[in-house]
């Protein structure tokens, strides 16, 4: 998860999370994915370890790998990656392996099961395109600058709501050297879990 990105929601661990994204509350993923052109959308087919009953029932017969009658791509164990400045609404569903474009926006309750451009809104079940969430020149100038490298600070001054000076400052900014890209520091899950185990001794 990128800088100053937050998630009311817990991801997937594999999932892939840029800067400065907004991510509601209920946002999922969906499972595993079945086959739906084989005799069976049932995992004895193809991965019988997925549920206890197939798994115990292999123990029992010593059937071993006779279960496993070939390999099946699934694609749900691939990874969700969401760009920059993403905002996703409440109760979305999202397919694993697809990927939602910097400044796109999800719409609260769509489910998401392709690619979302970048600065497209989308919502609907499934996902459609909504509109563009500025026109193209403007989206063009966005990925170029990539305004998200920068820490929120290094904007003072500089006017949010209208996007057309905002770009001009940041970009006269820049040219005259006067910001700096940010690159924090990773944390990772075992300085977390360090961290959590020093509060706790000091208490």
């Amino acid at each position: 998860m990128g800088a100053f990105s937050y998630s009311q929601s817990t991801l997937p661990l594999e999932t892939e999370v840029g800067r400065y994204c907004s991510i509601s509350n209920a946002v999922t993923a969906f499972n595993s994915e079945h086959p739906v052109g084989w005799i069976s959308t049932s995992p004895f087919s193809y991965n019988p370890d997925a549920a206890p009953i197939f798994r115990e029932a292999i123990e029992d017969s010593s059937a071993g790998d006779l279960y496993r009658l070939r390999e099946y791509d699934d694609r749900g164990r691939m990874p969700i990656r969401i760009g920059n400045d993403v905002w996703i609404g409440q109760n979305v569903q999202l397919k694993k392996g697809i990927r939602i474009g910097n400044g796109a926006v999800v719409a609260a309750g769509a489910v998401v099961t392709g690619n979302v451009e970048p600065y497209s809104i989308v919502g609907g079940v499934p996902a459609r395109l909504i509109r563009p969430r500025f026109d193209g020149k403007t989206a063009e100038r966005l990925e170029k600058l990539q305004w998200w490298q920068y820490r929120f600070t290094d904007f003072h001054g500089l006017d949010p709501a209208d996007i057309g000076k905002f770009l001009d400052g940041l970009e006269e900014r820049i040219a005259k050297a006067e910001l700096r890209k940010y690159s924090p520091t990773a944390v990772t899950l075992p300085a977390i879990r360090k961290h959590l185990e020093h509060k706790a001794r000091q208490q």
